[in-house]
């Protein structure tokens, strides 16, 4: 991987492909093959590497990575998940990837076979911040579980005490539940650790409204709207209007 991480792709092409010649059975060559190519913008090229990696060596995991990659970067979703689901019946002790097919079952609005993967990676890795807060944030949108939801954004907090994301996550599950005062709590806290996130913000500004802080409400949720790239804006404009 020298000359890929020098930038020389055509020079490690050149090397790799002998390597494959000299030893046909190892798959890393065949996969560095892959990332040489992608680096070079040749999708299809690094596809038929990886792929070739994998044939030579059904356990070697970190193509099976690469090659999904490419796929989720074409928005080819269906074989982003094949992809994983094969290298999971392979070695299923692989967090990262119950993980990563997780977050793709939720961005295809999968929301039942995204829980279940989440759930896989903790039961692998009960350290994966990530999965408790995602399992939190998912259960949180239905209104009968918000207990389960609240047991997993505890749980992350814990684990990642200083990340706004999570504090967020946690600050609006109290909101739900009417917990206006834990929820104001929260996301201060989260405010102050992701001063730029507008979405931390205009939770907090809802927050301070429902603690009849009329004033503080309407600023924050103000401050929000500055943010070329905040998705809740048509809705947070309307309530502006209603502040008025």
């Amino acid at each position: 991987y020298t000359y890929i991480d020098a930038g020389l792709n055509d020079e490690a092409i050149a090397e790799l492909k002998k390597a494959t010649e000299l030893s046909a059975k190892n798959p890393t060559p065949y996969d560095a093959l892959g990332v040489a190519y992608r680096r070079k913008n040749k999708s299809e090229e690094a596809l038929k590497w990886f792929k070739e990696a994998i044939e030579r060596e059904p356990r070697f995991m970190l193509a099976y990575d690469h090659l999904a990659a490419i796929y989720l970067e074409e928005k080819r979703a269906k074989e982003a998940i094949k992809t994983y689901q094969k290298a999971l019946k392979i070695n299923p002790n692989m967090p990262a990837f119950h993980l990563k097919l997780a977050m793709i079952y939720e961005k295809e609005g999968d929301k039942k076979k995204a829980i279940s993967e989440y759930k896989q990676t903790i039961s692998k890795d009960p350290n994966a911040v990530l999965a408790y807060n995602n399992l939190a944030y998912l259960y949180s949108e239905e209104k009968n579980e918000l207990d389960k939801a609240l047991s997993f954004a505890k749980r992350a907090k814990k684990l990642a005490e200083k990340s706004g994301a999570v504090t967020d996550t946690l600050g609006w599950i109290y909101y739900q539940r009417g917990e206006y005062d834990k929820a104001l709590e929260a996301l201060k806290e989260a405010r102050n650790l992701e001063p730029n996130d507008p979405m931390i913000t205009y939770h907090l500004g809802l927050a301070y409204l429902k603690n009849k802080m009329k004033p503080e409400g309407k600023k924050e949720i103000l401050e929000a709207l500055k943010n070329p790239n905040f998705p809740e804006a048509e809705e947070a404009k309307k309530m502006i209007k209603e502040l008025k």
